[in-house]
């Protein structure tokens, strides 16, 4: 497809949205002309743009050199073409989500008038079966009559209003095409279905119209009249019905337009954020650019709009910046979890084995601390890579856990010195599982050391779990070795004891 006709296309798109929501187009050469005179008054040299916006598409790597050299003023000129361009495709999906909420008012309306047509058929259907016009039936027929003028009438009616508050909405809302910066087009294809669906809808539209005025006519009173009566109110509901289902498809294109738009509205918040965090990292404020992002975001379902729900879902599964997006970085994140766990693995088992052999001088103790904490900083490091890779922002969360660590910390004074003495105690190993020592006031021999607390079993048989912290300020003596420790100070020769 050639570059003019996608710009044809994706304009009678632009162009049918605007029209569907009553906005007045021949007021914009207006707003234009207007705008000539004062442009005409001030002369003065119009200020250098944005350049990076050239291209909405490129690549964050690409726009991340780009960005580099900039000044802090020639970012925030960056920053206010991609601000730009964001608010541009925010008008064209609000438009077009106005449009959707129309199609559904219109749909309902609709469903009447086929509902009033309907009950006319029915009615002529048992007058003609009793055979012919007069008595019961023929009164039926009458008031069948009636409550379908009377539908069509409120739905002429309702239509109208419908139209001005479509205008007022969207004349607050939409913006002149030419003072909109240029945008990454939507898929030329959903653009073109759109526009089909706007073609065919307005001619059953307008075959429905013509048919709703004519069949409440005058009260049938003759055979001939009821038939005709007849024809007309089964015509009606073939008709209506088409253009309700004309209605729904355009609704359906619509919603699958606007799920395509959110898509590309999510690539430029991407580097909208890419260029703002460059703009704060040399001093600017993107304050008011990023509460704007903030407000904006995701996508709103209905969930008792059953077609509009599914037609949204699906568009989104398939899209680029939706569906298959989050598919990416869920297995990004599933491989991180992963393979932190095979190198987990592998890490513990070669530390296991290095501190086994002899080679490295070290406590048991001090090996199981070294072997399961190399396990578990791995496991963490793999899960925090795994949570950027689903775009999570690592700032807030690591700095929340820095300020909970000094909480924790404070309260927690006493678990924290046992702690650091089980450290110390790993490190100049005053004792080993299996010794006989003579630690914390509590003789007997060492059956478990932890990173809190060592349980030490007495002559008596009882298990005596005693807090690193009593141990390591306390002398500690080793009958196994035959060594006798202070830890304030160096290491003596054998007590007598």
């Amino acid at each position: 497809m050639s570059i003019c006709d996608q710009q044809a296309r994706r304009f009678l798109a632009t162009i049918w949205l605007s029209l569907a929501l009553g906005v007045g187009l021949g007021s914009w050469p207006a707003a234009a002309d207007s705008a000539a005179p004062a442009a005409q008054t001030a002369p003065a040299p119009a200020p250098p743009g944005p350049l990076t916006t050239k291209d909405p598409a490129i690549s964050l790597d690409d726009l991340e050199l780009l960005l580099a050299p900039l000044s802090k003023d020639e970012v925030e000129t960056e920053a206010k073409g991609w601000f730009d361009l964001l608010r541009a495709k925010e008008r064209e999906i609000t438009l077009a989500e106005l449009s959707v909420h129309r199609k559904n008012r219109e749909i309902a309306l609709l469903e009447k008038q086929k509902a009033a047509a309907g009950q006319l058929a029915k009615a002529t259907a048992n007058a003609k079966a009793t055979g012919g016009a007069g008595g019961a039936a023929s009164e039926k027929v009458a008031e069948a009559q009636k409550a379908l003028a009377k539908t069509v009438e409120a739905t002429s009616s309702e239509t109208a209003k419908e139209e001005k508050k479509a205008e007022a909405i969207a004349g607050a809302t939409a913006k002149p095409a030419a003072a909109s910066p240029a945008t990454a087009p939507a898929s030329d294809a959903k653009a073109g279905n759109v526009v089909a669906a706007a073609q065919k809808e307005a001619a059953t539209a307008e075959q429905a119209k013509a048919l709703a005025k004519a069949a409440p006519a005058a009260p049938a009173t003759a055979p001939a009249a009821v038939v005709d009566a007849s024809k007309k109110a089964e015509k009606l509901v073939e008709k209506t019905e088409e253009a309700s289902a004309a209605k729904a498809d355009a609704k359906v294109q619509l919603v699958d337009y606007s799920t395509q738009l959110t898509s590309e509205r999510t690539a430029l918040l991407d580097r909208l954020k890419l260029v703002l965090d460059n703009w704060e990292l040399k001093g600017g404020d993107p304050k008011t650019y990023r509460l704007y992002v903030a407000s904006i975001g995701g996508i709103k379902i209905d969930v008792s709009d059953r077609a509009a729900t599914w037609a949204r879902v699906s568009a989104w599964l398939t899209a680029d910046e939706g569906g298959l997006r989050w598919a990416r970085n869920l297995a990004t994140f599933l491989a991180y979890i992963l393979g932190s766990i095979v190198v987990a693995r592998i890490v513990r088992g070669l530390l296991r084995r290095a501190l086994g052999s002899g080679r490295l001088h070290s406590s048991q103790l001090l090996a199981d601390f070294l072997v399961s904490s190399s396990g578990r900083i791995i496991l963490a490091i793999g899960v925090l890579l795994g949570l950027s890779a689903l775009e999570v922002n690592l700032a807030p969360l690591l700095a929340v856990i820095g300020a909970a660590g000094f909480v924790v910390a404070f309260a927690l004074q006493g678990t924290l010195s046992n702690f650091a003495s089980g450290l110390l105690i790993m490190v100049f190993k005053p004792f080993d599982i299996g010794d006989e020592v003579e630690a914390g006031g509590i003789k007997g021999k060492v059956v478990g050391v932890n990173i809190f607390s060592t349980t030490i079993l007495t002559e008596e048989g009882l298990q005596n779990i005693v807090p690193n912290d009593n141990i390591w300020k306390n002398v500690i003596v080793n009958r196994t070795t035959g060594v006798s420790k202070n830890p304030g100070e160096t290491a003596s020769k054998p007590s007598a004891a």
